[in-house]
């Protein structure tokens, strides 16, 4: 019990303390935004455990879709990324509508920017109060 509340713990870090930012960061290849703490966190939880707490916890679920889509403590792999992500935004979670935005503005997914799908994962985001995603959003009404 008290190893899942520490996991539980170091999550949070991973899906609530992500601050917007721009990254021209090259081991990030196309992705335009890379969230703090990623390289430190991905040293420090068990991919397994995770792995196993994503298959029924969408926060797990958008907690993993991070570390593969920056391809940090795992391979990165965008199409495995998109499927975390996309479980967990069917549970509302926030911030895996913001990586999916980010997705999709990048076009890692299609290969192409996808402005819209990008904008309408940014406003869902919203919705569910995630900081992240109104910044986004805030930032495609300033252009």
């Amino acid at each position: 019990m008290l190893k899942s509340f520490i996991f539980m713990i170091s999550l949070t870090t991973v899906t609530g303390l992500v601050e917007a930012k721009s990254s021209t960061d090259a081991s990030t290849k196309n992705i335009s935004f890379t969230p703090p703490n990623v390289e430190v966190l991905s040293n420090k939880i068990n991919m397994n455990d995770l792995k196993t707490c994503a298959e029924t916890q969408p926060k797990c679920a958008s907690a993993l879709g991070v570390f593969y889509l920056y391809g940090k403590g795992v391979e990165q792999n965008y199409q495995t990324a998109f499927e975390y992500f996309s479980f967990a935004a069917k549970h509302d979670v926030g911030n895996a509508y913001f990586h999916l935005g980010i997705m999709h503005k990048d076009g890692v997914i299609t290969g192409k920017n996808d402005f819209i799908q990008a904008f309408e994962a940014f406003s869902s985001g919203d919705s569910l109060g995630d900081r992240p995603s109104q910044i986004f959003l805030a930032s495609a009404y300033e252009t």
